[in-house]
């Protein structure tokens, strides 16, 4: 049986305006600096893609990750708003599989500081026949190291 999860790190987004757009306003942001800093993005003058973002807050040693915005069509596709809820409350329990999948795509980006796209089924909230297209974009916490992740998420 293959997965329903798959994580591509530096992927190709050529197939996806939205997500070129998107990165377009993060290179923007970072100007000279590797990563543009936290405070440097602002999700109003992301309006096109705000319903679709998350902004993820990667926890000391990088064991957990909070979601600090939950954009309004991931909550609707998902069914709830779990906005500061970390990862590991979410789906250890519910989805053990999917909590560990996350978890290891959101180190790499932590760790590695670059892009990755997800594809996966929304199986933790029993809806298999859903799927989400996702990017992750590192940020600078504002000590050089990763400390948030801007993820826009998009379904079909």
């Amino acid at each position: 049986m293959t997965s329903p999860f798959t994580a591509v790190i530096d992927p190709d987004i050529s197939d996806n305006p939205r997500f070129q757009d998107l990165v377009a306003y993060w290179q923007a942001q970072r100007g000279e600096h590797a990563l543009p800093l936290r405070r440097d993005i602002d999700p109003l003058q992301l309006k096109q893609h705000l319903g679709s973002l998350n902004i993820i807050e990667c926890l000391p040693g990088l064991g957990d990750f909070r979601y600090r915005l939950i954009g309004t069509n991931i909550v609707a596709a998902y069914g709830r708003d779990s906005t500061g809820k970390t990862v590991r409350e979410i789906y250890a329990v519910e989805d053990p599989e999917y909590c560990a999948f996350l978890l290891g795509v959101y180190r790499e980006v932590a760790t590695r500081r670059v892009m990755a796209r997800l594809t996966v089924n929304l199986r933790p909230v029993n809806k298999t026949y859903r799927m989400a297209d996702s990017l992750l974009l590192p940020l600078d916490g504002g000590d050089g190291s990763v400390g948030f992740i801007l993820n826009e998420v998009l379904f079909s």
